[in-house]
């Protein structure tokens, strides 16, 4: 079984927009895998890994490991952004992503960790989340 995991995380930060920007109507945009070169300043990215030595477990349950990405001006954003985007995805049980895929059970397991972007003077974190996703039958 392959969900798109990524496409699933992505929807379900898109749909909690609120809570992941923390105020107003403000958004902010949502990528898969990388930032592009024509986004805005600020955004999130999702990407999905499969974690080692895991495969399916019993064909309707998948393991994954679900990479986060944040992009910001300067530290405080970053930090709250990433504390918004935690409290929709750190242990979280039987959640809907969206209408295909069902997070089991997911957790934080690293981060957020500050790193370097490519010099073009934003504020780079990521986080990894271990997850287990099951297909909505």
């Amino acid at each position: 079984m392959v969900l798109d995991i990524e496409k699933a995380v992505k929807e379900y930060l898109e749909d909690n927009m609120i809570t992941v920007v923390g105020h107003g109507n403000a958004t902010i945009e949502i990528h898969r895998r990388r930032f592009p070169d024509d986004s805005q300043a600020e955004g999130v990215v999702v990407y999905a890994e499969l974690r080692e030595g895991n495969g399916d477990t019993n064909g309707d349950v998948e393991s994954v490991a679900i990479r986060v990405h944040i992009r910001t001006h300067n530290e405080e954003s970053s930090f709250t952004l990433f504390q918004n985007v935690d409290k929709l995805l750190d242990n979280m049980v039987e959640k809907n992503l969206d209408d295909d895929t069902q997070l089991c059970l997911c957790h934080r397991n690293s981060g957020p960790n500050p790193y370097m972007g490519p010099g073009d003077g934003m504020h780079y974190e990521t986080a990894l989340y271990e997850a287990t996703v099951r297909r909505i039958l």
